[in-house]
């Protein structure tokens, strides 16, 4: 097996798709969420490789000052500090799942951010461990909803 987190859309951290390649992905690299609330991380992941993916990790690492609030992926993660740790099930050739990963911004000044690591691994050999884990900053925002001016 060959973890690999990939960030979606604006900021792609592309990995490659080697046989047995399970893979993970992270939102853009950058987060946001008022002083107070509740930033929402996507998370997703599946399995691209020639085999089943066996023993399935994903652990997140949150910044100092971020406070893990939940997540909706169904499974009961483990947490000890800023550390929470998902064992999902094994996941098979083509197989996919995402879930958002929810964690409280502090009432800092606006611009400040802070750092969350993914990770992603599995009982199985992993022949590009370069790819399996992803970093992104939750930023302190003020929400700005703009009008749209039609014709």
């Amino acid at each position: 097996m060959i973890p690999w987190l990939r960030r979606s859309s604006i900021s792609s951290l592309t990995a490659r798709q080697c046989p047995s390649d399970r893979r993970s992905k992270a939102p853009s690299p950058l987060v946001g969420a008022p002083p107070e609330r509740v930033a929402a991380i996507p998370v997703a992941f599946g399995n691209l490789g020639a085999t089943t993916a066996a023993s399935v990790t994903i652990t997140a690492t949150l910044g100092v000052s971020l406070t893990y609030v939940g997540d909706t992926s169904g499974i009961t993660p483990t947490i000890n500090g800023n550390l929470i740790t998902w064992q999902l099930p094994d996941i098979g050739l083509w197989e996919s799942g995402e879930f958002l990963l929810q964690v409280s911004v502090p009432d800092d000044p606006y611009g400040t951010r802070y750092s969350v690591t993914l990770q992603i691994a599995s009982a199985g050999p992993e022949a590009s461990p370069a790819n399996d884990s992803a970093s992104l900053e939750v930023m302190v925002a003020r929400r700005l909803f703009l009008p749209v001016a039609r014709r």
